[in-house]
Protein backbone atom coordinates (compact mmCIF):
# COMPACT_ATOMS: atom_id res chain seq x y z
CA UNK A 1 0.00 0.00 0.00
CA UNK A 2 2.92 2.32 0.66
CA UNK A 3 4.05 2.18 -2.95
CA UNK A 4 0.62 3.43 -4.04
CA UNK A 5 0.84 6.52 -1.83
CA UNK A 6 4.15 7.89 -3.05
CA UNK A 7 5.17 10.52 -5.57
CA UNK A 8 8.49 12.05 -6.51
CA UNK A 9 9.13 15.10 -8.68
CA UNK A 10 11.63 17.91 -9.27
CA UNK A 11 11.14 21.67 -8.96
CA UNK A 12 13.70 23.98 -10.53
CA UNK A 13 13.75 27.62 -9.57
CA UNK A 14 15.86 30.62 -10.55
CA UNK A 15 16.36 31.63 -6.92
CA UNK A 16 19.58 30.79 -5.12
CA UNK A 17 19.56 28.33 -2.24
CA UNK A 18 19.65 31.04 0.44
CA UNK A 19 16.55 32.74 -1.02
CA UNK A 20 14.68 29.42 -1.33
CA UNK A 21 15.39 28.59 2.33
CA UNK A 22 14.21 32.03 3.47
CA UNK A 23 11.00 31.75 1.43
CA UNK A 24 10.26 28.33 2.89
CA UNK A 25 10.98 29.44 6.46
CA UNK A 26 8.31 32.13 6.08
CA UNK A 27 5.67 29.44 5.37
CA UNK A 28 6.90 26.75 7.79
CA UNK A 29 6.75 26.67 11.56
CA UNK A 30 8.11 24.25 14.12
CA UNK A 31 5.94 21.17 14.75
CA UNK A 32 3.32 21.56 17.48
CA UNK A 33 0.62 19.26 18.76
CA UNK A 34 -2.02 21.98 18.45
CA UNK A 35 -1.83 24.85 15.97
CA UNK A 36 -3.50 28.20 16.50
CA UNK A 37 -5.38 30.10 13.83
CA UNK A 38 -3.40 33.32 14.28
CA UNK A 39 -0.75 32.27 11.73
CA UNK A 40 -2.67 32.89 8.50
CA UNK A 41 0.35 32.70 6.21
CA UNK A 42 1.67 29.48 7.80
CA UNK A 43 0.71 26.48 5.68
CA UNK A 44 3.16 23.82 6.84
CA UNK A 45 4.85 22.63 9.98
CA UNK A 46 8.21 20.91 9.97
CA UNK A 47 11.80 21.96 9.56
CA UNK A 48 13.97 23.61 6.94
CA UNK A 49 17.75 23.14 6.98
CA UNK A 50 20.52 24.08 4.57
CA UNK A 51 20.30 20.96 2.42
CA UNK A 52 16.79 19.55 2.97
CA UNK A 53 13.38 20.07 4.53
CA UNK A 54 10.50 17.96 5.78
CA UNK A 55 6.95 19.32 5.92
CA UNK A 56 3.49 18.24 6.97
CA UNK A 57 0.56 20.41 5.96
CA UNK A 58 -1.31 21.93 8.88
CA UNK A 59 -4.79 20.43 9.16
CA UNK A 60 -7.47 23.05 9.53
CA UNK A 61 -10.63 21.37 10.86
CA UNK A 62 -10.06 18.06 9.09
CA UNK A 63 -7.69 15.14 8.82
CA UNK A 64 -5.52 15.29 5.71
CA UNK A 65 -3.98 11.80 5.82
CA UNK A 66 -0.80 13.40 7.18
CA UNK A 67 0.94 13.68 3.84
CA UNK A 68 4.67 14.28 4.33
CA UNK A 69 6.74 16.31 1.92
CA UNK A 70 10.49 15.66 2.00
CA UNK A 71 12.88 17.63 -0.15
CA UNK A 72 16.58 17.87 -0.86
CA UNK A 73 18.20 20.95 -2.29
CA UNK A 74 20.87 21.04 -4.95
CA UNK A 75 22.37 24.39 -5.83
CA UNK A 76 22.97 24.96 -9.53
CA UNK A 77 24.88 27.72 -11.29
CA UNK A 78 21.71 29.60 -12.22
CA UNK A 79 19.32 28.58 -9.43
CA UNK A 80 18.27 25.69 -7.24
CA UNK A 81 17.03 22.20 -8.00
CA UNK A 82 14.64 20.72 -5.43
CA UNK A 83 13.99 16.96 -5.36
CA UNK A 84 10.58 16.51 -3.73
CA UNK A 85 9.18 13.25 -2.35
CA UNK A 86 5.58 13.08 -1.13
CA UNK A 87 4.45 10.12 0.97
CA UNK A 88 2.22 9.18 3.86
CA UNK A 89 3.18 9.31 7.50
CA UNK A 90 4.41 5.83 8.60
CA UNK A 91 1.68 5.49 11.26
CA UNK A 92 -1.01 6.07 8.63
CA UNK A 93 0.61 3.40 6.44
CA UNK A 94 0.54 0.94 9.36
CA UNK A 95 -3.13 1.71 10.01
CA UNK A 96 -3.98 1.16 6.34
CA UNK A 97 -2.11 -2.16 6.30
CA UNK A 98 -4.09 -3.34 9.35
CA UNK A 99 -7.33 -2.32 7.65
CA UNK A 100 -6.32 -4.18 4.51
CA UNK A 101 -5.47 -7.30 6.53
CA UNK A 102 -8.87 -7.11 8.25
CA UNK A 103 -10.68 -7.00 4.92
CA UNK A 104 -8.60 -9.84 3.48
CA UNK A 105 -9.47 -11.92 6.54
CA UNK A 106 -13.16 -11.06 6.14
CA UNK A 107 -13.00 -12.00 2.46
CA UNK A 108 -11.43 -15.37 3.26
CA UNK A 109 -14.03 -16.00 5.98
CA UNK A 110 -16.93 -15.15 3.68
CA UNK A 111 -15.46 -17.23 0.86
CA UNK A 112 -14.82 -20.43 2.80
CA UNK A 113 -16.95 -20.38 5.97
CA UNK A 114 -20.22 -18.78 4.94
CA UNK A 115 -22.55 -20.28 2.36
CA UNK A 116 -20.53 -20.21 -0.90
CA UNK A 117 -23.70 -19.59 -2.90
CA UNK A 118 -24.26 -16.21 -1.21
CA UNK A 119 -22.76 -14.06 -3.97
CA UNK A 120 -24.14 -10.78 -2.59
CA UNK A 121 -22.17 -11.01 0.64
CA UNK A 122 -19.05 -12.06 -1.25
CA UNK A 123 -19.32 -9.10 -3.61
CA UNK A 124 -19.96 -6.72 -0.71
CA UNK A 125 -16.88 -7.89 1.15
CA UNK A 126 -14.85 -7.70 -2.07
CA UNK A 127 -16.07 -4.37 -3.43
CA UNK A 128 -16.18 -2.37 -0.17
CA UNK A 129 -12.42 -2.43 0.59
CA UNK A 130 -11.59 -1.82 -3.07
CA UNK A 131 -13.86 1.23 -3.13
CA UNK A 132 -12.29 2.49 0.11
CA UNK A 133 -8.85 2.08 -1.44
CA UNK A 134 -9.97 3.99 -4.53
CA UNK A 135 -11.39 6.81 -2.40
CA UNK A 136 -8.21 6.91 -0.31
CA UNK A 137 -5.98 7.08 -3.39
CA UNK A 138 -8.12 9.85 -4.89
CA UNK A 139 -7.82 11.90 -1.70
CA UNK A 140 -4.07 11.26 -1.59
CA UNK A 141 -3.64 12.41 -5.20
CA UNK A 142 -5.66 15.55 -4.49
CA UNK A 143 -3.45 16.32 -1.48
CA UNK A 144 -0.30 15.70 -3.54
CA UNK A 145 -1.50 18.01 -6.31
CA UNK A 146 -2.38 20.66 -3.75
CA UNK A 147 1.06 20.35 -2.15
CA UNK A 148 2.78 20.63 -5.53
CA UNK A 149 0.72 23.71 -6.38
CA UNK A 150 1.46 25.39 -3.03
CA UNK A 151 5.18 24.60 -3.18
CA UNK A 152 5.46 25.98 -6.70
CA UNK A 153 3.63 29.14 -5.63
CA UNK A 154 5.94 29.55 -2.64
CA UNK A 155 9.10 29.04 -4.68
CA UNK A 156 8.16 31.13 -7.73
Amino acid sequence: MFFLAYKSFIIETDYHLFDVINKLKFYVKAPESYTYRSHNHIVYQGFVSENRFKLVRIARNRNLLFVQIRCKFKELANGTKINVTVSLHPLIVIKLIFNLLFWIRALIFVTFEVNPLNKGLFLTVLIFPLSLLLIFMTIFRLEVNRGIYELKNILE
